[in-house]
This record gives C-alpha cells, structure tokens and sequence, in this order.
C-alpha cells in the first residue's frame, strides 16, 4: 500500500518538475525574442 502511494508521489513530483522545465524553457524564449526584437 505505502510503496503505490510512494510511486503516485514520485509521478506527480516527475511531472510538476516536467511542467517547471517547460514553462522555463518557454519564458526564456519569450525573453529572447523579445530582447531580438529590441535589438534589430
């Protein structure tokens, strides 16, 4: 019973973290691309 429960939190860990790393990724796009448009 304990290790499921163990094994559900390291899923929803694994996709919190998945979620972070994207919506970092897209924040440094939007970023860039705006610092591109600023200096052309």
């Amino acid at each position: 019973m304990i290790s499921e429960n163990d094994d559900s939190v390291d899923a929803v860990n694994e996709l919190m973290r998945k979620i972070s790393i994207k919506e970092t990724q897209l924040k440094i796009a939007q970023e860039s691309n705006l610092i591109h448009k600023l200096l052309h």
